[in-house]
């Protein structure tokens, strides 16, 4: 019996070692696994961050106002006034687009309201027309400005009296 007893009791301390053992394991598991969440979750914050930041270094939209057009178009027999205000969006960096646009903008204006002034009331009365109307003064632009500045054209004020 004292060896039943001695035994049991050598058999306690390795039962004892192997739930230790197995504590140490789960304990360093634990880690290496918070480890790694952590790597991941920084490492992602950094590309949020990163992509914030290029997000708010990119270059807003330069617009280009002009002052409004008046002009007189036709519609059958009667005489009808339109009130355009047109903008441009200009692919260009910095504050110097107003400088360099400048110079071209009497030939500008020439060209959008010789192309206003051919128009009808019929052409411009709905959304394809305006849309059309874009088109055009879009092309006629970019034939005066330098190539590739002028990316959209906006209306501002549209009236038709």
């Amino acid at each position: 019996m004292a060896r039943d007893e001695d035994e049991e009791v050598e058999e306690k301390p390795e039962g004892g070692g192997s739930k230790k053992l197995m504590i140490i394991y789960a304990i360093s598991l634990l880690c290496v696994a918070g480890g790694v969440a952590f790597y991941f979750k920084s490492s992602s914050s950094k590309e949020t961050k990163h992509h914030a930041e290029a997000k708010s270094h990119e270059a807003l939209p330069v617009i280009y106002g002009m002052d409004p057009f008046v002009v007189n178009i036709r519609d059958n027999a009667d005489t009808r006034y339109m009130k355009l205000k047109v903008e441009f969006e200009v692919a260009a960096e910095g504050k110097e687009v107003k400088a360099e646009l400048d110079p071209y903008m009497p030939q500008v204006k020439d060209a959008i309201l010789m192309l206003l002034t051919s128009k009808t009331m019929d052409e411009v009365k709905d959304i394809a027309g305006k849309n059309r109307l874009k088109q055009e003064i879009m092309s006629s632009a970019c034939r005066i400005l330098p190539k590739g500045r002028v990316t959209k054209v906006f209306f501002t004020d549209f009236v038709i009296q």
